[in-house]
């Protein structure tokens, strides 16, 4: 997800969006929680994606599948 994110806002970015630029750099160090919030104010399908635990199990990522 946050890869796709990254996509997004630099895309537009380069479209002359300059908010953009702060939207990507919350991206980049987002917390999980966070990541999410932003991906659903972008209306980005969440159904897209699948949680994976981490080895230490206290942090997930997100998979698109």
């Amino acid at each position: 997800m946050r890869s796709d994110l990254t996509d997004y806002f630099g895309a537009a970015m380069f479209s002359s969006l300059s908010m953009a630029i702060v939207d990507l750099s919350d991206v980049e160090v987002a917390s999980n929680y966070y990541l999410l919030k932003i991906a659903k104010q972008n209306e980005f399908d969440l159904n897209e994606y699948q949680t994976t635990k981490n080895e230490n199990k206290k942090n997930f990522k997100f998979k698109k599948i």
